[in-house]
């Protein structure tokens, strides 16, 4: 009899966790001993699915009785629940009827102190028979640690570099980009600072372009973040892309100044194109990046700018970096052993 996966989330768009999930879902997508299924809200996530071929079954909401019922219609052998909300919400529904796996994928500011939500997973965490924390500091840095331990284990996201590189060819555009982001512009990416930083680069190379790829509840502040500091000539909104890989191919380098983080998609698929990434020195991004390697890990504007401007003029510094990302990229993405770990957490059962 199938193992009967219900991968349970909380938001109803397609964003890094939700990226991370249709992956796993499409590793065992040939595995005749474990069948999946994507539950969350309904919304644009549905179209995300329907171009992955992925079976869905929506929530009419977000609560512990919609989340039963779901977990009945579909007859779930257990729940992996992605990130603490979803966890937490899966042990109340649930009552200990079903095992879960919670699968934590960014280092929250309000896990690492005594808060509501740090709370209710740890009370929630006695229900859980196992917790993948998608960062060493998502793990570390979790207020209470030290009781989820025995039960918690790093697992480090991972992409399919020959389905990234095919990707690209979909795309018939041409870009001319030095600097891309690619992301939510919501409050744990920081977006406003990116045009603070972009001012910055400004001031030594008048002519820099920027791509912005992404939309969230910040667009319109960040927009009229442009428009004050006068970048509306150097950057360009691109809203959202389902497909911008040969735009990051053809820019020179990624920008994040993230508050927070997991372990993100796009800095992954950064590294797989081998596009140097200039960061704050957030979370997984600094098991990511290696400094003065790959890229550069700064925690002020004017540094962060600097090293922008220095990959930007600097074509045998941003090559090397490429080279060498390329590499680590070879090196971090063994798909075999990411989805042999899931395995082997599925069938413990």
């Amino acid at each position: 009899m199938a193992i009967r996966v219900l991968h349970l989330l909380r938001s109803d768009r397609f964003s890094g966790a939700e990226n991370v999930v249709c992956q796993i879902m499409k590793a065992f997508s040939q595995d005749a001993g474990i069948d999946m299924v994507y539950c969350s809200p309904e919304g644009k996530i549905r179209r995300a699915l329907q171009e992955r071929a992925l079976p869905f079954l929506p929530l009419e909401q977000f609560t512990p009785a919609a989340v039963r019922k779901a977990a009945k219609q579909y007859d779930a052998t257990m729940i992996h629940a992605h990130d603490a909300a979803a966890a937490v919400t899966a042990a109340l529904a649930t009552k200990g009827t079903l095992p879960i796996l919670a699968h934590v994928h960014a280092n929250h500011e309000n896990m690492r102190v005594v808060s509501a939500k740090s709370l209710l997973f740890r009370y929630c965490a006695k229900r859980f028979f196992h917790i993948f924390w998608v960062s060493d500091s998502s793990l570390c840095q979790y207020r209470f640690a030290r009781s989820v331990q025995e039960k918690s284990e790093v697992l480090y996201n991972v992409i399919d570099l020959d389905d990234l590189h095919r990707k690209i060819t979909l795309d018939p555009e041409e870009y001319a980009f030095d600097i891309v982001y690619v992301g939510r512009l919501s409050y744990q990416k920081n977006p406003c600072r990116l045009m603070e930083v972009l001012a910055n680069v400004k001031t030594q190379l008048p002519h820099v372009r920027m791509a912005v790829v992404g939309d969230g509840e910040l667009g319109k502040e960040v927009l009229c973040k442009a428009k004050e500091l006068q970048l509306t000539e150097n950057v360009t909104f691109m809203g959202f892309m389902k497909n911008p890989l040969k735009l990051m191919s053809m820019s020179k380098v990624m920008l994040m100044t993230s508050r927070y983080e997991g372990l993100p998609i796009c800095a992954l698929e950064a590294m797989g194109l081998g596009i140097p990434i200039v960061s704050t020195p957030t979370d997984g991004l600094q098991e990511l990046v290696d400094d003065g390697i790959n890229g550069f890990l700064r925690d002020q504007n004017d540094a962060l700018s600097d090293c922008l401007v220095t990959l930007i003029r600097e074509d045998a510094i941003r090559n090397q970096f490429s080279d060498n990302f390329r590499q680590k990229a070879l090196q971090w993405n063994d798909l075999t052993i990411f989805r042999e770990t899931l395995r082997k957490q599925y069938e413990s059962i």
